[in-house]
């Protein structure tokens, strides 16, 4: 095993000393790898090498000794995984966020740190500055950068903003090696937000007449568990509640069991009696914040372009729901008939599906997502080379029933995949 010097945790900007000490005869060649590439080799049982100013990137040291000749050549290695330690670093994203009232306010605060930070909101009130508290109008919620590792998104959230919450909030962080503040703003428009109406969502599931007065405003999944008549109709009314979202990474995190996630996303499940009484309330609660966080699926999908016999150029429009919100796009798609599913993602609203086969009918899904999760599917598109398209309902029926059976590939290319640690290649996070 290597050996650092000074022993204990490793902290960004300091120096060390790694030792690799090799036994044998003949004297070995001993050889030091950091992060995999080479950066010292000597014809010793001993090799020191000092690492100046060490950064957080650091994660791997390896020592390895040879010695012998042709057939009678023996080796040996050992490896250690290293965590850098270094304060945090706090980033307001955007600086400046408005909010109508009665609206929802939302402040995003990315953190890097290792250990992870603790982080404190506060607000402005004129001269005085107050700590915020976790209540039935203000949550705090905690996510993992998909893209940055030792990285955390938090978020203030507001549900419904009044006058006085127009201010400046401080995101303050910190861990055993340091702090660091970041300020944000919140500006209150005057505007008030019209409650949305979803009794038309619960006519268009054929949610029973006896049930659709859990519908009028919100979907009140409570009352309605409440009520013996809606328990038939449960599916329905989650699937209204869903809202076009997949609130699956929520859920995940508030350890609903696997056999009620589909509920979170909006779809049947199999024994409704047991999620009602093991989940209900987390899947809940993740409708409440998802609402608030995540976006809608795209609109208006559509075939932009036919470049070549194995190049088409498709398009979206940007959800309705929180659009604002949108990091990035998931497209998938696949020859009809066949289990071998293609991914990739895009920042764009088009992307090019490339190297198709111009004798193949192929078909296409979008979702949207960010850190927080992602929409449901949009209605799938088939498209035939030869010019046209059509909408169908395969592709996402197969995507949601047979996820144990489809195999996604992922083209994106191997710098963007290997900077993605969360979603990866599995249907249940599709």
């Amino acid at each position: 095993m290597p050996l650092i010097i000074p022993a204990g945790p490793i902290v960004e900007g300091t120096n060390i000393t790694v030792m690799c000490i090799a036994m044998g005869t003949p004297v070995p060649t001993t050889s030091l790898f950091i992060n995999g590439i080479l950066v010292a080799k000597l014809d010793s049982r001993h090799l020191a090498f000092t690492l100046t100013h060490v950064t957080r990137n650091l994660s791997s040291i390896s020592c390895y000794a040879v010695n012998g000749e042709g057939k009678e050549t023996h080796s040996a290695q050992s490896s250690l995984d290293v965590y850098v330690r270094f304060k945090p670093t706090a980033v307001g994203n955007p600086i400046l966020s408005t909010a109508p009232i009665g609206g929802t306010a939302r402040l995003f605060c990315t953190v890097s740190g290792n250990p992870q930070p603790r982080v404190f909101w506060y607000k402005q009130n004129n001269t005085d500055i107050v700590q915020l508290h976790a209540n039935s109008n203000t949550n705090f919620i905690t996510v993992a950068h998909s893209e940055l590792q030792m990285t955390y998104v938090f978020t203030l959230l507001i549900k419904s903003t009044v006058k006085s919450d127009d201010g400046n909030y401080m995101c303050t962080t910190e861990n055993d090696f340091g702090k660091a503040v970041t300020t944000l703003t919140l500006a209150v428009t005057p505007e008030s937000v019209q409650p949305k109406n979803t009794t038309s969502c619960c006519v268009e599931q054929g949610v029973s007449e006896e049930c659709l007065s859990v519908c009028s405003v919100d979907i009140d999944i409570e009352t309605a568990l409440s009520r013996p008549e809606c328990f038939t109709e449960l599916d329905k009314l989650m699937s209204c509640a869903a809202d076009g979202s997949d609130h699956r990474q929520c859920c995940r995190r508030r350890q609903v069991p696997n056999g009620c996630l589909r509920w979170c996303a909006g779809l049947r499940v199999s024994i409704p009696s047991l999620c009602i009484l093991s989940s209900s309330r987390e899947i809940i609660s993740c409708f409440q914040e998802g609402r608030a966080l995540l976006p809608g699926p795209p609109i208006n999908v559509r075939v932009e372009q036919f470049i070549d016999d194995n190049t088409v150029r498709i398009g979206w429009t940007a959800p309705e729901k929180n659009s604002e919100l949108v990091q990035w796009y998931r497209v998938f798609w696949r020859p009809i008939g066949s289990r071998d599913l293609m991914r990739n993602q895009t920042e764009n609203p088009w992307f090019e599906l490339q190297n198709l086969e111009s004798d193949k009918m192929y078909e296409f899904v979008v979702k949207s997502g960010n850190h927080y999760g992602l929409s449901v599917f949009t209605d799938p598109l088939v498209v035939s080379l030869r010019g046209s398209s059509v909408h169908s309902t395969s592709l996402g029926n197969k995507l949601l029933k047979d996820s144990n059976t489809i195999q996604i590939n992922d083209t994106r290319s191997a710098d963007t995949i290997a900077q993605t640690n969360v979603d990866r290649v599995d249907t249940n996070q599709t």
